[in-house]
This record gives C-alpha cells, structure tokens and sequence, in this order.
C-alpha cells in the first residue's frame, strides 16, 4: 500500500489543509443549495404547479378521444344511410 504525501515543510502542510478546508466549505454549502432546491420542487406551490400540467395533459388526451370517438362515430351513421 502506498505511503502518504511527503511534506517538506509546515508551509506545505497548512496550504493543503486550507486547501481541504475550503473543499469541504464548497461541498457544505453545495450540499445546502441542493437541499434547499429539492425543498422548492417539494413545495405545496410547486406541486400544485406540476399536478396542474398533468392535469391538463390530461384534460387535452380525454378531449381529443373523445372528439374521435364523436366523428368516428358521425361517418359510420353517414355510411350506414348511405
């Protein structure tokens, strides 16, 4: 197994572990928008927003089967008078 780094002086050191430091700052705080953005599409307003597209998509399909049915429905009387 390999070994670590090998520092050569305390200035080496300090620099890494401000370097690890400011890493785990930004993974903090990414951590925290991500939280707060799954918080916003969880929200009562967002999910009502999102339900209310489905709702119309759906509203949409059963309109358009339902005007197919109707004209479907239309040329089989026309052809059976004629």
């Amino acid at each position: 197994m390999g070994r670590g780094k090998t520092y050569r002086s305390f200035d080496e050191i300090q620099r890494d572990l401000t370097i690890l430091r400011l890493q785990r700052e930004i993974a903090k705080e990414s951590l925290k928008l991500n939280f707060v953005r799954v918080k916003k599409q969880f929200s009562p307003v967002q999910a009502f927003g999102n339900t209310s597209g489905i709702l119309k998509s759906l509203a949409l399909t059963f309109a358009v089967k339902t005007l197919r049915r109707l004209l479907q429905k239309n040329r089989s009387k026309k052809l059976l008078e004629d």
